[in-house]
This record gives C-alpha cells, sequence and structure tokens, in this order.
C-alpha cells in the first residue's frame, strides 16, 4: 500500500491502526465519496479518522482492494458488518448480511452474535433474540450446543425471564453445564447460582439440590428473600408464564376468540383477535406475539396480542425453521419402538408434538409406535396424518388416545432403547367422541386433560395417582366483546409473555365473569 501515487492515497486512522488505501477504489463507498467530493478538511489532508470495529472495517477495506469482487460474511462479525456497509451506503452488502443471518442462524451462533446486538440491530434486535431465548429456553439446553457455550453466554441466558414450569429447571441446566467440563468450570459455579431465583423453588425441588454433590461441594448458601422485594431478582416468578390457550370460532367469520386459562382451566382473558395476514411473518419477534404450534398437518397460529390480530400458517414449515434454528440438527435423534395392543388396527400416519424439551414426531406403521426425539423431516411427510389417533408428550412419557376409546401410556427409555407400554385404559362414557374430542396435557401439573368439542366437558387425569375428575368449562364474554362465539377449535397448553401482554389484555373478573365446573 506505501507504493500507491500519493496523490491517490487516502490514509484511514481506525482507532489505532493506519490505512493507507487507493482513492479511485474506495470513491465506490457512498461514504467515501461524499467526503472526496467536496472541500472538507478530510479531503484536503487525504486522512480520514474512524471508530469502527477493526475486524468488519478491514473486510470492507479488503473487498475495496479486490475492486469489489469479493467478500466472505460469517455469523460471528454478520451484525456489525450490517451496520457499517449501512453507514457506508453499501445497501447490497447490508442486504447479503441480512438474508446470510436469516439462512444460517441458530443457537450455536448465540456466543457471538449476543455481544453483537444492540436494541436497534437490523439483523435481529436484543428484544426479539430475548424473546426467542425465554420461549425456547428449555430446548436450547436441551441441545449438545449448550455444553459449548462460554460462561459469559450462560450467564446472559440464565438472567432472563425464561419460560420454564419450574425454576429447578434452570438449576439444572446450569449444573449440566458445569458437570460438562467440572475442573475448569467448577469456578463459575457460585456466580451462576445465583442467577436461580431461590425464592420460587418448592419445598421438594429444594430438598432434591440440597443433595446434589457438586452444590454441596460449592459452599454456595441460596439467598431467600420476600418476593415483592424491588431489589430482588425473584420479583418475576419464571415459572407462572405456562397457560392453557382456547381457541373458538365463529359461524360466519374468520374471526377468533382467544381465551386465555389458568392451568385449572379458569379463564383470565378473553379476546376476540382478527384475521391478518399481513403479521410478521419472521422467526424472530418480540413478546407481544406468539406462536401456537398446535396442529402439525392443517394450521397453527401467529397472534399479535397488542394488534389483537393473528395469521394461519401450515406446517411443517414452522417446525422444521424452529429445529434447524434451535440445533440445526434434523433426522439425528433417537428412534424408540413400542407396541400397541392386539387388535388395535391403527391406520398409518405421523404426527408432530411439542415436548417440553424438544419436539417430538410419532408414527404408527403396522401396527407400531415409532418415536424420534428430533424430527426426521423425510418421514415426516412420507407419512399421512395420524387420523385415527391423538397424543400428547409430557415429562418422559407419550399419551396415545386411539379411535377405540383407548388411552395408552409409553415410557421414553432412551437408555434401554425401547418405548415401553406402561398402562393403557378404556377412558370414557359414550357421550364422548372420538372425532369431538381433544388430547392435551399440563406439563406444570402432571395432568393429561381431554376435551369434548361440543360441550366443553373434560376429563383430567393425574398421571401419578391415575386417577380422574371431570369437569366443564364455562367461560363468558367480555362487555368489550359481545360476539358469541359458537364452536371450540382447539385447546393447548403453552407459553405465554403475561408480564408484556397483561398491559394489551383486560384481565376477567374470575369471580363474576368466568368460572371452572368441578364435579
Amino acid at each position: 500500500m506505501d507504493s500507491l501515487d500519493p496523490d491517490d492515497q487516502l490514509t484511514i486512522l481506525n482507532r489505532s491502526t493506519e490505512y493507507r488505501i487507493s482513492k479511485k477504489l474506495i470513491r465506490k463507498v457512498p461514504y467515501f465519496e461524499r467526503m472526496l467530493s467536496h472541500e472538507c478538511l478530510e479531503s484536503k489532508e487525504n486522512k480520514v479518522e474512524l471508530d469502527f470495529d477493526k475486524q468488519t472495517l478491514e473486510i470492507i477495506l479488503n473487498l475495496v482492494k479486490s475492486d469489489y469482487t469479493v467478500i466472505t460474511i460469517e455469523m460471528n462479525y454478520v451484525i456489525t458488518l450490517y451496520e457499517l456497509a449501512d453507514y457506508l451506503g453499501l445497501d447490497w452488502i447490508s442486504k447479503m448480511c441480512i438474508t446470510c443471518f436469516s439462512d444460517n442462524f441458530s443457537t450455536k451462533n448465540l456466543s457471538s452474535v449476543i455481544p453483537q446486538v444492540t436494541a436497534t440491530s437490523e439483523c435481529v434486535n436484543s428484544g426479539d433474540l430475548n424473546a426467542f431465548i425465554c420461549r425456547y429456553f428449555l430446548k436450547i439446553a436441551n441441545t449438545t450446543i449448550w455444553f459449548g457455550y462460554p460462561f459469559e453466554t450462560i450467564a446472559y441466558i440464565c438472567v432472563l425471564d425464561l419460560m420454564i414450569y419450574s425454576e429447578y429447571q434452570v438449576f439444572d441446566a446450569i449444573m449440566r453445564w458445569v458437570n460438562f467440563k467440572a475442573d475448569t468450570r467448577k469456578g463459575h459455579l457460585k456466580g451462576l447460582l445465583k442467577l436461580v431465583r431461590w425464592c420460587h423453588l418448592n419445598e421438594q425441588d429444594l430438598s432434591k439440590i440440597k443433595e446434589n454433590e457438586l452444590f454441596k461441594s460449592s459452599g454456595f448458601e441460596p439467598i431467600f428473600c420476600a418476593p415483592r422485594k424491588v431489589s430482588c431478582n425473584c420479583t418475576f416468578n419464571r415459572a407462572k408464564q405456562n397457560f392453557f390457550i382456547m381457541i373458538e370460532k365463529f359461524e360466519k367469520s374468520t374471526d377468533l376468540r382467544i381465551k386465555v386459562l389458568d392451568n385449572n382451566l379458569t379463564q383470565l382473558v378473553s379476546q376476540v383477535i382478527r384475521h391478518d395476514p399481513c403479521v410478521p411473518s419472521e422467526l424472530f419477534h418480540d413478546e407481544h406475539i406468539s406462536d401456537l404450534l398446535f396442529d402439525t398437518r392443517r394450521n397453527s397460529l401467529r397472534i399479535d396480542w397488542k394488534r389483537k390480530k393473528f395469521m394461519w400458517f401450515c406446517p411443517p414449515q414452522p417446525y422444521t425453521q424452529l429445529l434447524k434454528t434451535i440445533d440445526g440438527n434434523i433426522g439425528h435423534g433417537t428412534h424408540l419402538i413400542g407396541d400397541l395392543e392386539p387388535g388395535e388396527n391403527i391406520e398409518d400416519g405421523s404426527l408432530l408434538l411439542e415436548g417440553a424439551e424438544n419436539f417430538g414426531l410419532i408414527y404408527i406403521q403396522a401396527g407400531r409406535l415409532h418415536y424420534f426425539s428430533r424430527q426426521p423431516y423425510i418421514n415426516y411427510i412420507m407419512f399421512p396424518s395420524l387420523n385415527q389417533c391423538k397424543a400428547t408428550i409430557l415429562n418422559d412419557k407419550i399419551y396415545l388416545l386411539t379411535n377405540k376409546r383407548k388411552l395408552y401410556e409409553f415410557k421414553i427409555e432412551v437408555d434401554n432403547k425401547v418405548l415401553r407400554r406402561t398402562w393403557s385404559h378404556r377412558l370414557w362414557h359414550n357421550k364422548f367422541s372420538f372425532t369431538n374430542t381433544l388430547l392435551t396435557s399440563n406439563p406444570a401439573g402432571d395432568k393429561i386433560i381431554l376435551v369434548d368439542k361440543l360441550t366443553k366437558k373434560f376429563i383430567s387425569f393425574d398421571v401419578n395417582t391415575k386417577v380422574s375428575s371431570k369437569g366443564c368449562t364455562t367461560t363468558y364474554s367480555s362487555a368489550d366483546d359481545q360476539k358469541n362465539s359458537n364452536s371450540l377449535y382447539t385447546l393447548t397448553s403453552t407459553f405465554l409473555p403475561l408480564n408484556t401482554i397483561r398491559t394489551c389484555l383486560t384481565k376477567l373478573n374470575s369471580k363474576s365473569n368466568s368460572r371452572s365446573l368441578i364435579y
């Protein structure tokens, strides 16, 4: 670069590093073209001072030296490269950065992406990224990628308002990360344990933690405080973000009524939402947008709670994109097989289910139940929909309801490489029909629930005691929405960031406007 004609030479001082480059080449960058075309101090002295990330600026300078023929974009600098290209007016590079990020991001890139993001980053901003991490924390922590994160990434994640069923799950994720390389990571244990919100652990989980050998050897003393204390990080209970969503249709309208129920099926919120195909479809979105992935063959919903809008999207695309983003590992999960009882002649078919820690695929073939802990995409599309069974995953068990009114429990035994049929039961009286029955589960309460779509009567099974109770959800519309819905479409359990959406919705008085009857 020193051999450049002095009249064609521009000196760039970026922080403490100096570069010399041809004016003729760098004029193709709009920022420098404007600067060199005016009678400014920099153009007169042939020198400019900048304050950009060194690696990112050198990528741009190397592009200039190659006469704009070679540029490499990698995830570890894609966001800062976008920002610099946008500042310099290189719009074509900015667009390439957005495409690169969208096509290649997965959670394995979190350790390099997190330091780059800001509240206004274009590829993904910190709010949208945090919302994604919170919603899928349990699945992220269940990948092998989790073990490879540096301490800084683990700490960044564990301090967020994660969507979990129990604070113990945060403790468990931390301990698994430390144990993976215990010799080098023990020094980080106390710092990470401070991120557990100890005030919200129940006695059973606390007892289990106290028996953990690594915890006992750490010498860490949990701090318990009043959850309402302003200076305490326990103010927000992360384990209270799991709800049931009831979706009801109208006879002559594309609108839907969305009802948010607590874990006892008591109505908290009722809201009419209107169809809008222009609801943002990107994978990353802020907290007031939620995805309900409940129908793996026909439709699932994206809801914009703030604007009271929704859009349909057709699987399997949302699931496939999520799997690639979370671990990029489609088709490499554990494959287990179990047998139905003799006489259960179920047509072949498949169903994709969301469990707490992953998306699992089940399919029936020749009277045998197959389970993949990761979605094998080719198998998913080669089978028709599983129409003669309904299923749900709860903890380490699969519950399968057949059209012969039989409910099966299969235990997922990864170590033994088998689906072990542990229980079966003929469930209901003749008033429940298979076609109109919904099967869902309550991961926060160890229950599976069957609901009749016509009558809204339900049967709730405690999976530990096998004791059942019957009931009927009776809900009333709010004064703002007198439109009467007349068809139950689905009932499903999901995470909702209620801390955010509570400002967007009207909470009903649970005594006068809603109730759940158990008999």
